[in-house]
């Protein structure tokens, strides 16, 4: 991993600031105050986001004052250009982290702060299990621990150290593990005690199995006899039913013959019936013919009717001239009236009604003249009409006399034309009775016979009702047993239908048990592999990697405590639990009693041993390249300073910022990036 750029935007005493980091040794100078801590902490911020329980909180890095601010890092792992940025704003209580942005070689991605940390640890290869952990021991104690920070660790609670080592070396997975095996076992002892309540009746079970076992051979025995009865009896019903089936077909017989009988006795009452009445119809039929006389009719009916046809043709006519003489009389006489009412009207006119004029004496006269005239001509037209009326009246009675004469003679024509046709069906109908007659008395004397001989047959199975009582009673009596066996065997054999289910529903529960029993015995192989074996083999193989730890951090520690302190009579070396025990000509010395520059030495040392072995054992991590020492020289002597460029050199790294205000420092590094601070905002001095 290699820093390239950070850009500030409103964090602690930066407005707006961009630092060029290089490759090689990078020095961030300044006095106490300048904003030199303030960058690592940006790129802690940028990397991993804020971490509410440790490190700078939000409130300490957004700038006093300001509402938004960003930290925005560029930097290359495996070759891979990437750009982060995080921004935090003031929120109602304090500042928080809002989302920000990753760009991969030009593609550029938006997230959330856990989704950009998940990426960043993925990107430097450390564990996932780091993602809702703290913001990543690995990072804090291989590339960037604060000085001060690494001096409480020494000085601190040794279980609290020991448990920080295992988490950053990952052996604390062994602690989870074991602690995470107890929990399972006590799961198992849990899960084996449920069990045994689960089969505590099994040996009842098994008892109750064989019981009734025996009980469903017994009923098995019952039904196969009671099968065998059945059977027989239904041999019994079906003799007993033909026997009955043959005494019903006679009775049938014999009710069919009485049946034929009866209607034999109807058909002959009903034959002497119709008898009787052919023949007293016969009688009387003979009688009226007898009394039927021919007689000739004046003229045919065929002669008769052209005739009656001319005459109602003259008859219309002579009503129509009728008609045409009455109309002229009508006519005649409205204009006669006519006449005289003129004539008396203009005898009594003075003045014309039209022109009022004057009428004179003479006009008078000669218009009377006139319709007098007029009068005369009418009358002896009338009298000529009346008397051809009276003529045509004479004629028209004459013609009516005629067509009654001819209309009567049809009527008598008719009559007699129907008498005979009535007379001729009677003929037939006394003809059609007597031939039925003489078929009737044969058939008289056929069914006479029938009844006689069916009376002979009935007379002959007198005895036929009480056989056949006698067999209902004796089926009835079969049919009653069969029933009986039959709820006999249907009980017995809804007992059994029972005895089995009980018996699967007791076998799938000893099934079950046993199958549960079985589960025992592989929960209790499980806890024995467990108690004896797993959590034996867990200790060891943490104590294992714990000792190899041990002394390759043991051996890195002294090495780097001896380049750094030249002092033969005080040595340093680790104890069991990482504690540093530091001794002066055999004797030992409490941490305390050190110089402050022998206490930054030893620090200092175990840092490098620490970023060392992890960077050893941890092989797949991407930041061994980057190391970021925090006041590294604090208390320092010029001889400790001239050791610690010795010791820089052959650190080996291809990317080093120390973050230092002591000024020799500056000939020790290929870069110098210098930092001041004026009425509170910080720059970069170019």
């Amino acid at each position: 991993m290699q820093i390239k750029r950070i850009i500030l935007e409103n964090i602690r005493s930066y407005i707006h600031e961009q630092i060029e980091f290089p490759l090689g040794s990078v020095l961030l100078h300044g006095h106490v105050g300048s904003g030199k801590s303030t960058i690592l902490y940006a790129l802690d911020f940028a990397l991993f986001g804020i971490q509410r329980s440790e490190g700078v909180q939000g409130d300490a890095l957004l700038r006093s004052g300001a509402e938004k601010g960003s930290v925005e890092v560029h930097f290359v792992v495996d070759q891979k250009d990437i750009i982060i940025k995080r921004t935090i704003r003031l929120g109602a209580k304090s500042a928080v982290q809002e989302s920000g942005f990753l760009t991969l070689n030009g593609t550029k991605k938006e997230g959330t702060a856990l989704e950009l940390k998940q990426a960043i640890l993925e990107l430097l290869a450390y564990p996932q299990d780091l993602l809702t952990k703290s913001k990543g021991l690995l990072y804090r104690y291989t590339v960037y621990t604060p000085q001060e920070e690494m001096k409480s660790i020494l000085l601190g609670d040794k279980d609290v150290r020991l448990d920080t080592l295992r988490k950053i070396f990952g052996i604390d997975r062994y602690h989870r593990v074991h602690h995470n095996g107890r929990l399972f076992v006590g799961h198992l002892k849990s899960k084996k005690k449920e069990f045994l309540g689960m089969i505590y009746d099994l040996e009842d079970k098994r008892l109750d199995f064989i019981q009734l076992e025996t009980q469903k051979k017994n009923l098995e025995q019952e039904l196969d006899t009671l099968i065998s009865l059945f059977t027989q009896l239904q041999m019994d019903v079906l003799n007993a039913r033909k026997n009955l089936e043959g005494l019903e077909k006679t009775r049938q017989v014999y009710n069919e013959m009485k049946g034929e009988l009866a209607v034999l006795n109807v058909s002959i009452h009903e034959s002497n019936s119709r008898l009787s009445f052919l023949e007293s119809t016969c009688v009387k039929l003979e009688k009226e013919i007898k009394e039927f006389g021919a007689f000739d009719p004046i003229e045919n009916i065929d002669i008769l009717e052209p005739k009656k046809v001319i005459l109602q043709k003259e008859l219309d006519l002579a009503f129509s001239k009728e008609k045409d003489f009455l109309l002229q009389l009508h006519d005649l006489k409205i204009k006669k009236e006519h006449s005289e009412s003129a004539k008396k009207d203009l005898l009594h006119l003075s003045k014309c009604p039209t022109c009022k004029q004057l009428v004179r004496e003479d006009y008078k006269l000669e218009f009377c003249v006139a319709q007098d005239a007029f009068v005369q001509e009418f009358l002896q037209k009338i009298k000529r009409v009346e008397r051809e009326y009276s003529e045509h009246s004479i004629y028209l009675a004459q013609l009516k006399e005629n067509h009654n004469t001819l209309l009567t003679a049809l009527q008598k024509s008719e009559s007699y034309f129907l008498k005979q046709k009535h007379v001729n069906e009677k003929r037939i109908q006394y003809e059609s009775y007597t031939l039925d007659i003489v078929s009737l008395k044969e058939k008289l004397l056929l069914l006479i016979s029938k009844k006689d001989n069916l009376t002979k047959s009935l007379s002959d199975i007198q005895t036929l009702d009480k056989e056949y009582l006698i067999a209902k009673e004796n089926l009835d009596k079969v049919l009653t047993r069969e029933k009986e066996i039959l709820v006999e065997r249907a009980r017995c054999s809804s007992h059994l239908d029972q005895l089995i289910a009980r018996l699967m529903l007791l076998q799938t529960e000893i099934t079950k048990k046993e199958g549960i029993s079985g589960k025992i015995k592989d929960l209790e192989v499980l806890q024995t592999f467990f108690e004896e074996y797993f959590f034996n083999l867990l200790t060891v193989m943490e104590k294992q990697i714990m000792t190899r730890i041990y002394h390759e951090f043991n051996t890195f520690f002294m090495d780097w405590f001896s380049r750094l302190v030249d002092n033969d009579h005080l040595k340093v070396k680790l104890d069991l639990e990482f504690t540093p025990i530091i001794t002066q000509n055999g004797y030992d010395l409490p941490y305390t009693y050190l110089s402050g520059g022998e206490k930054t030495a030893c620090a200092l040392a175990y840092r490098l041993a620490l970023n060392q072995v992890i960077n050893t054992l941890i092989s797949r991590v991407k930041t061994k390249d980057l190391l970021i020492l925090d006041e590294p020289t604090d208390g320092f002597s010029y001889e400790q300073l001239d050791r610690l460029r010795d010791v820089l050199k052959e650190l080996g790294v291809k990317q080093l910022i120390i973050v230092s205000h002591e000024p020799k420092i500056e000939s020790f590094v290929d870069c110098v990036i210098r930092l001041e601070k004026n009425g509170h905002v910080s720059r970069v001095i170019r």
